[in-house]
């Protein structure tokens, strides 16, 4: 408690500023106790009162009805939206002013990550390569979801990667293996000093979060233009060999589109024998539209 701010104690900015209903920003403590703000967030550092992060502050903000609404109304008054309208006509007149803005802008996004990319991030921090298969086992996620965020950080220059034979994988080929560089240390270092996480809260909270079920149905029902093409075909009954459909189609990715196709669920497959192949094996996949297909051929 300071002498000259009876009411500026460690238990009251507790309560103003964690325990209330809705809870009170430092401004609002210092209006409360008749000080400046700064002496307030001085009080809370030297007391190990938690101080709450812009993100938090924002959230906090829009849950007090009276905060947003004098926010929004501020927002749209006729001062500040001219001051908007001055500062930038002041930045697209200004080369060097436009310039310094965009580098600001690139830097603070070049920070910014996701869950699972900070996920990834801590996994790879002690600098060993890892195949993805390793990184499954660590943080159990989908693999496809690791793939795909680690192409993200290897595109933004935060980790690389190198072709490796794995032999402990099912398959014995080349897979890409995976470290960070030191842009993803500096990274991963600013994003803790920032958000402070732990790596098992982090998994748990990426695995819990829910999906938009609308996004999810919709993908699944969303066909390209050339698996469109390919049940078109198939949706006569008959079994077709991959090289009798690029005959028909003359598709130049036929095989990944028939692939993508299996995956969903849309065609089946059996392998025989192909009369017509010229190796020692002839055995190829001929493939069939089933159930799923022929419900979904209805809404071509």
């Amino acid at each position: 408690m300071s002498e000259a701010y009876p009411l500026l104690t460690e238990e009251n900015v507790w309560y103003w500023y964690w325990g209330c209903d809705p809870l009170r920003s430092g401004h609002d403590i210092a209006k409360e106790v008749g000080c400046y703000f700064q002496k307030v967030y001085v009080f809370m550092k030297n007391h190990d009162i938690p101080i709450r992060s812009y993100s938090e502050a924002g959230k906090a903000m829009f849950e007090d009805p009276k905060k947003h609404q004098a926010y929004l109304k501020a927002r749209m008054s006729p001062e500040y939206l001219q001051k908007q309208s001055e500062s930038h006509k002041a930045l697209w007149k200004d080369s060097e002013l436009r310039a310094q803005r965009s580098r600001l802008l690139k830097g603070l996004f070049e920070k910014v990550l996701t869950d699972v990319q900070k996920v990834i991030l801590y996994s790879l921090k002690d600098k060993k390569r890892k195949f993805v298969r390793e990184l499954v086992v660590e943080t159990s996620l989908d693999n496809s979801t690791l793939y795909r965020n680690l192409v993200i950080l290897r595109n933004r220059g935060l980790v690389s990667s190198v072709k490796k034979n794995d032999e402990k994988g099912q398959m014995k080929r080349k897979y890409n293996r995976f470290w960070i560089l030191e842009r993803g240390l500096e990274v991963l270092h600013y994003n803790q000093n920032n958000e402070p996480f732990e790596f098992d809260a982090l998994v748990t909270k990426v695995k819990s979060a829910p999906k938009n079920l609308e996004l999810v149905e919709s993908n699944k029902r969303f066909l390209g233009k050339n698996q469109k093409i390919l049940l078109k075909i198939l949706s006569d009954g008959n079994y077709y060999f991959v090289k009798e459909l690029y005959h028909l189609t003359h598709l130049k990715i036929i095989g990944k589109s028939l692939c993508a196709l299996y995956n969903r669920g849309y065609v089946g497959r059996t392998r025989q024998i192909d009369p017509t192949a010229t190796g020692n094996n002839k055995k190829a996949y001929k493939y069939y539209l089933n159930e799923s297909g022929a419900d979904l051929i209805k809404d071509i």
